[in-house]
């Protein structure tokens, strides 16, 4: 897939081989959901239609809302090839929640720049 892996996206863009899925032989590109570590086309959960590539062999897919983190792949059925795994990031306008490991550190180097300055206060008297 080229474009679309974002968390709310409900279209994903990709480049495979060119094919003519007007002759019956298959029904073209198929986008899946899965759990990281479980992304098979047999483990994995449809989404979306399938859809056919234009002459230059791109595609567009109209899908459920993606949410993060979920992982997508794309399954050509003309080719019987799996396109990578990719995980579903979070949009620019989202951030992700800190740690609470970080909000340890973050709190303990606030603490010590705190005592160093009072420290620098007491002996500046």
């Amino acid at each position: 897939m080229t474009g679309g892996a974002v968390a709310g996206s409900d279209t994903l863009t990709g480049v495979t081989v060119p094919e003519d899925c007007l002759l019956g032989t298959c029904s073209g590109v198929q986008i899946y959901t899965c759990a990281a570590g479980d992304c098979t086309v047999g483990s994995a959960t449809p989404i979306g239609s399938p859809v056919c590539s234009d002459a230059s062999g791109n595609f567009t897919v109209t899908v459920p809302p993606l949410v993060a983190p979920e992982f997508i792949f794309a399954y050509d059925t003309c080719t019987g090839r799996m396109g990578p795994i990719d995980p579903v990031r979070l949009s620019g306008t989202e951030a992700p929640a800190m740690s609470s490991r970080m909000i340890g550190v973050l709190a303990g180097m606030l603490a010590l720049i705190g005592l160093f300055g009072l420290l620098r206060l007491r002996r500046d008297l």
